[in-house]
């Protein structure tokens, strides 16, 4: 099982930061977790729409974004990804 918690702590950093609304945006503003994503998707070759929110990238940001929204970390309100505070 590959273990996202660095990935996302930047997610999560990211989001606190204000900068992110979607995740096309997240994808295209924060060169770090792209590459981390792009690492996590593994040796595979990319398709040309790996980079879309859709693509193989897009995935891994949506699956983690959803994880972290089930743990009570995060949630999406009026258009954008919320930090919620412990």
């Amino acid at each position: 099982m590959t273990d996202y918690s660095k990935f996302d702590a930047m997610l999560l950093d990211a989001i606190k930061s204000g900068a992110t609304v979607t995740v096309s945006e997240m994808i295209g503003n924060h060169k770090m977790l792209r590459v981390t994503a792009t690492q996590l998707v593994g040796d595979r070759p990319l398709p040309r729409d790996a980079y879309s929110s859709a693509g193989l990238v897009g995935r891994v940001f949506d699956r983690r974004l959803q994880a972290l929204r089930r743990a009570g970390r995060i949630r999406y309100c009026r258009g954008v990804w919320e930090a919620i505070e412990q």
